[in-house]
């Protein structure tokens, strides 16, 4: 079929709903390790550049189901590109279908225990276009973490792209 079941409902495709999982969990991760409750930090959902930034660090965050392999897709050729006076991570996180995992619901009550203000991540989930019927029908669709390892993208063995590595123009 063209469509997933999913897109038909109107709700998230199966695309969206695994990178949004991918941000969360990290999102998840950095407020257990610290990172302030207001989520400023969490910029993805508003087009920046990466996914998660602070003043001195970015994550840049991808998630998939692809089984074989790390290939993931790098939409603009200044995604890989460090912050000014910063760093860049990409974090990579392959996620496996499990229907004793965790649902797209689960995972946001999880960032909401971790310590998140309910009201921002609830933003950030709008501006995105998640709304109550994809938390609700989401319950359906489970996930397990098969795999998550972050990349230090600036060290000289990770292969990237930069406008730099181009002689002149874009």
């Amino acid at each position: 079929t063209l469509f997933s079941d999913a897109e038909r409902m109107g709700l998230l495709s199966d695309e969206s709903l695994i990178g949004l999982l991918g941000e969360l969990l990290v999102a998840e991760q950095l407020l257990v390790a610290g990172a302030p409750s207001d989520l400023q930090f969490w910029v993805g959902p508003f087009n920046d550049l990466h996914d998660m930034r602070s003043p001195t660090h970015a994550i840049e965050v991808k998630a998939t189901m692809v089984r074989e392999g790390r290939i993931v897709s790098i939409p603009s050729v200044d995604q890989l590109q460090e912050p000014d006076g910063g760093n860049l991570i990409l974090v990579h996180t392959r996620l496996d279908r499990d229907p004793a995992g965790f649902s797209l619901r689960d995972l946001v009550d999880r960032v909401f225990d971790a310590g998140a203000h309910p009201d921002q991540v609830n933003r950030r989930l709008n501006e995105l276009g998640v709304g109550a019927a994809d938390l609700a029908a989401g319950s359906a669709r489970k996930f397990k973490v098969a795999d998550t390892r972050a990349y230090d993208v600036e060290g000289a063995s990770f292969p990237r792209l930069l406008r730099s590595s181009f002689a002149v123009g874009d």
